[in-house]
């Protein structure tokens, strides 16, 4: 019995299918046209496997003829692309950003991140410990876990978030300073 969004589509015609936009993706093509004995099952599965790559999928045609037209987006946007703002820098932060990306070079890993448009890959990494075994920095520094403002809220565990609070408590506890900030962040009207 299915359940709620499964389509009755054999894993062959899925795999098919995969292979199928993944080779479309990889290519110099614009566009595809897959054939039309595909069922309207079959053209879902399409649709959604050409979304999930950043496709764009129509369907054409009447009755028999009906077929499904796969073509790349004229600009790219990212999976999780939000509508953002322009970002003006002053050229100080400018020259800071590029002196240090000339210091710490992107490694392979971040670079196909980037390019794929979507961070669930690197949080897939990072929870696995994975990631840039290199880090850029030539292995010298041990790679740890990324503070908790920087996992998906999903990732953080309870556990986490207690042992975070009892080292920041600590940390408050024989640092004068952070201390002072803590005080003065408490006394804020927010």
């Amino acid at each position: 019995r299915l359940t709620s969004g499964q389509r009755p589509v054999t894993e062959g015609t899925r795999i098919n299918i995969d292979q199928q936009l993944a080779r479309f993706k990889a290519s110099d093509e614009v566009e595809i046209a897959f054939p039309p004995d595909l069922n309207n099952h079959d053209r879902a599965v399409v649709h959604s496997e050409a979304k999930k790559l950043g496709l764009k999928s129509k369907s054409h045609g009447k009755g028999d003829e009906r077929r499904v037209h796969v073509t790349k987006p004229k600009e790219f946007k990212p999976e999780d692309h939000e509508d953002i703002h322009a970002l003006s820098l002053h050229p100080a932060s400018l020259t800071a950003l590029a002196s240090h990306f000339a210091a710490h070079p992107q490694t392979r890993r971040e670079l196909e991140i980037a390019a794929s448009g979507s961070l669930d890959a690197a949080w897939d990494d990072e929870d696995r410990g994975a990631a840039g075994a290199s880090g850029g920095h030539g292995g010298k520094r041990a790679k740890t876990a990324p503070p908790l403002l920087m996992r998906p809220h999903g990732a953080v565990t309870p556990e986490m978030a207690t042992a975070c609070a009892a080292a920041l408590a600590t940390r408050v506890a024989t640092d004068r300073d952070l201390a002072e900030i803590q005080r003065k962040r408490a006394a804020l009207p927010v």
